[in-house]
């Protein structure tokens, strides 16, 4: 019976160990390529970045493209809730609502692990989209993760900043290009 106690207890350790996921778990760019058919047919892409600014907060920018010239653009810094990235914007948003994005874990019709974005009420599909963009509909595959090899081009942005600031987050003193003279 012992033996049985234990290995339950194991399992139950394990499972919760897999299931804890931290704000470093999520960073990196997210990038899935897609052809657009229209007027002006090509080839687009959807970018997510998620880069942490503290233990349990991460800077998150989406930026979507659509059908006939159409996008979503958003940045902002999330916080971790449990399983959860999610970003709450000022009450004052757009037409004084305000705008909740969450970006959870899911998985597709493969069952393949995927990053679904969540938009309440489409508070922030409204402030941030084009007349045919919305964050509901879209989610990218957790393999499409890579690391963001232009980390300090990122945040020198004036998006990083902006997001940092509405959050309440002192920047980073910027890194001076050159040594100065002594």
């Amino acid at each position: 019976m012992k033996p049985l106690v234990l290995s339950v207890i194991a399992i139950l350790a394990a499972g919760s160990a897999m299931a804890a996921v931290g704000v470093a778990d999520w960073s990196g760019v997210y990038k899935q390529r897609f052809n657009v058919t229209g007027p002006a047919p090509g080839v687009s892409e959807d970018v997510l970045e998620i880069v942490p600014v503290g233990p349990n907060r991460a800077y998150v920018r989406a930026d979507l493209s659509f059908s006939a010239a159409n996008s979503c653009k958003f940045y902002g810094v999330a916080t971790l809730e449990g399983d959860r990235l999610r970003y709450r914007g000022p009450v004052d948003g757009h037409q004084g609502e305000r705008c909740t994005l969450t970006l959870e874990r899911g998985r597709d019709a493969k069952g393949n692990q995927t990053i679904v974005l969540r938009d309440e009420g489409s508070r922030c599909e409204a402030a941030t989209c084009s007349k045919r963009g919305s964050y509901d509909t879209q989610s990218f595959p957790v393999s499409a993760r890579r690391t963001i090899r232009y980390l300090p081009r990122l945040k020198a942005s004036s998006e990083f900043a902006y997001a940092l600031k509405e959050a309440g987050i002192a920047a980073p003193p910027a890194t001076p290009a050159t040594r100065p003279n002594p």
